[in-house]
């Protein structure tokens, strides 16, 4: 299992993947972006842009008429850019770029592998979901599911000590 965030700072980006391997250990890796929107338009190639799921993915990141923009056209956004219209979450300067990544990959490496995996789970169900009742049913089953995990159970445990003793 694996969760990705990209960071921009200038003209360059970073994603960070952190994986979990059979014991749920959490690693780092941190790499380029590993999707290049102008190699996948039409006009840059030749071919389709319609590779590694970028049709689906894309329109319901950024919305239908920006996706169509940048698949149809290939061409590039910087970091402002791509922070204003949703494909990265945060900007950072160039000089504190690799700093960033580190800490926030630290951050998220540091939860629950079972809270990590089902919230993604949750999180790409959920965005095709029809109906508000139906997201929360499967929010409720897996809080009802993580109760039961060991793993978040001791974290949990870990998380309330100090503020048992307070």
């Amino acid at each position: 299992m694996s969760v990705t965030v990209t960071l921009a700072a200038g003209a360059a980006a970073v994603s960070v993947t952190i994986s979990f391997q059979a014991k749920a250990v959490p690693t780092v890796a941190v790499e380029p972006p590993g999707v290049d929107l102008a190699n996948a338009s039409t006009g840059k190639t030749g071919l389709t842009g319609t590779d590694i799921g970028i049709t689906y993915l894309l329109p319901r990141l950024i919305g239908a008429a920006r996706a169509f923009d940048m698949i149809l056209t290939g061409r590039t956004v910087d970091a402002v850019e791509a922070e204003r219209i949703g494909i990265v979450s945060r900007v950072v300067p160039d000089d504190d770029l690799w700093a960033e990544t580190l800490s926030l990959a630290s951050g998220v490496a540091g939860y629950t592998a079972h809270g990590l995996r089902n919230t993604k789970e949750v999180m790409w169900h959920n965005l095709d979901t029809n109906n508000m009742a139906a997201a929360i049913a499967l929010e409720n089953r897996n809080q009802d599911l993580a109760n039961q995990n060991e793993e978040v159970r001791s974290f949990m445990q870990a998380y309330m000590a100090p503020i048992r003793r307070t």
